[in-house]
């Protein structure tokens, strides 16, 4: 069976690895600092601190925006739970904005904005630029979610170094991985006294170990071999689509995820089960249907109900993406999407 994802991981791993047990470093330190700077010079930020999950660290830039009882942040409803469950820690109010193509619409977000809207977090959900340049002026902390767009380009610069604030995760199942782990970084200089007061008191900082950093920096140094990969297998789906005169809208992405939208998407994930492939939906739940919030959001749950993922990892062998292809035009001849 043909799993829906995969970390890469090669000899070169396993060979930094063995180097950092023979050192006997084994916490955080040369290669964790080596990790942080690989990461800032590729992806021009200034700063960056590691944590244990890219959940901790969307927690630990809410903890320096000091978020109060009633404020209000502004988020989709399509989007990992742990996110929603980090604003309600806080006893702040979830504000629940439409999406269009997978991210969120910002002309929906500029209409959810109130006075008390004291953060928004822009989800670049599979790795698809969610754009927020019009909201850049409304002196609203703009919270970047990379966790699944780690080397998105958006414009000249990389996602990650445009908002005021960003997080990103390094789990087993990210582009970038190092099994376990998480960073964020404060791009804001009108945040730099808050992030320093709030970093020389807080003792809970994850620092990442030279074994989980290893594994990052031999990943960073082919990390553009690894999303041409993925280019590369999406081109072949893509063709496929072409050919059935299909289109797929998504303008700007690294495919950590190939999103499709089908009349039946149960029907589709059991046509490929049968055939030895994984498929998945987008996302597991939504937010405001899980935890229960009285908000409509028609175009968010169609989105849901018809979205399927197909495999698309650097891991993948030549023979598994043909099965994944000649399944992929079985299924639209028989039926188209």
């Amino acid at each position: 069976m043909i799993s829906h994802s995969k970390p890469f991981l090669r000899e070169k791993e396993l060979q930094s690895l063995n180097e950092v047990v023979d050192s006997a470093y084994l916490s955080d330190s040369h290669k964790t600092n080596e990790f942080r700077t690989a990461i800032q010079n590729y992806l021009g930020l200034n700063n960056l601190y590691f944590t244990s999950t890219g959940t901790h660290a969307l927690s630990e830039i809410l903890e320096i925006l000091d978020l109060k009882d009633g404020d209000e942040v502004i988020l989709p409803s399509y989007v990992c739970e742990s996110i929603l469950i980090e604003v309600l820690k806080r006893n702040a109010i979830p504000v629940f904005c439409e999406i269009e193509d997978w991210v969120s619409n910002q002309n929906d977000i500029q209409e959810k904005i109130s006075l008390k809207t004291k953060a928004i977090i822009i989800v670049h959900l599979f790795g698809i630029e969610c754009s927020f340049n019009e909201l850049n002026s409304l002196e609203i902390p703009i919270i970047e979610d990379c966790c699944q767009a780690f080397g998105l380009k958006i414009g000249n610069k990389y996602s990650g170094s445009i908002g005021d604030f960003a997080f990103f995760s390094f789990h087993t199942t990210k582009c970038l991985t190092t099994g376990e782990g998480g960073a964020f970084c404060v791009n804001n200089e009108k945040y730099s006294y808050k992030k320093k007061y709030f970093l020389e008191s807080n003792h809970n900082i994850f620092k990442m170990s030279n074994l989980n950093s290893s594994i990052g920096v031999s990943q960073l140094l082919d990390y553009d071999d690894f999303l041409i990969k993925r280019k590369n297998i999406a081109k072949k789906y893509l063709d496929i689509l072409k050919s059935h005169n299909l289109k797929n809208e998504i303008s700007n992405t690294i495919w950590f995820r190939f999103p499709l939208l089908v009349s039946n998407s149960k029907f589709f994930i059991d046509f490929f089960e049968e055939r030895g492939v994984l498929v998945r939906k987008g996302v597991d739940k939504l937010l405001h249907k899980e935890f229960a919030f009285n908000v409509e959001l028609n175009h968010t749950e169609y989105i849901f109900n018809h979205t399927v993922s197909l495999p698309i990892y650097p891991a993948l062998s030549d023979l598994e993406i043909n099965l994944i292809s000649n399944t992929l035009n079985e299924y639209l001849d028989r039926y188209g999407l």
